[in-house]
């Protein structure tokens, strides 16, 4: 490891038990940030980074130097999709064992406000939301269930709620998983199912965005 450098992106996200898409978890390279004073490490089988890596942004686990769990998830903002970004939010923040606090997530945000990947990770909080994900057109809406849904009775029944509201108004919602995003063939089949119907009609006011 460099002077000053720190396992980062999705290795650091592995190693803090943040849930990555499979893809992710069968990638053999290491991530590996340096401060940007320094060249970025470009050994086989590591993939470098060379960008802004305050003291404060690196904790160390079994003696090994990797990114915050509130910077791991601001660099995972330029390479996870919603959905993957919402399920890594949910076990940071809504698990048995919560590994960082709402308000420290914030300030890193904050910290690094025009980096590439940060404006995904400035949405609304999820329960004033229609939808996680919403395909228009096809009138589908794609509901992430965390484990804090499950547990949360408030949240339960806003969950409930809103569906109830998209299917009365001819929405299919389909629900995912973290197991879902773990091994994800059975959901995008069932997504796919219903975004392969041939667009027919224009849109109108019934069309828009949930």
């Amino acid at each position: 490891m460099p002077p000053g450098g720190a396992f980062s992106h999705i290795t650091a996200a592995l190693l803090h038990g943040i849930p990555v898409p499979e893809r992710f978890e069968h990638d053999a390279a290491l991530h590996v940030v340096v401060p940007g004073t320094r060249r970025a490490v470009g050994a086989r089988g590591v993939r470098g980074h060379e960008m802004q890596l305050p003291p404060k942004d690196v904790v160390h686990r079994q003696g090994l130097p990797i990114t915050s769990v509130e910077r791991t998830r601001c660099d995972l903002g330029a390479m996870l999709d919603r959905t993957g970004l919402l399920a890594a939010g949910d076990r940071i923040l809504f698990h048995d064992d919560p590994l960082a606090a709402r308000e420290s997530l914030t300030d890193a945000v904050d910290r690094y406000r025009g980096r590439r990947g940060i404006r995904a990770l400035r949405t609304r909080r999820r329960a004033d939301r229609p939808a996680d994900l919403a395909y228009p057109a096809w009138k589908v809406a794609i509901e992430y269930e965390g484990d804090h849904h499950r547990t949360d009775q408030r949240q339960w029944r806003r969950d409930i709620a809103r569906a109830r509201a998209l299917q009365a108004l001819g929405w299919t919602v389909i629900r995912v998983t973290l197991a879902d995003l773990v091994a994800p063939a059975e959901a995008l089949a069932a997504i796919r199912h219903h975004l392969t119907t041939p667009l027919t009609r224009t849109f109108s006011q019934n069309d828009r965005r949930p």
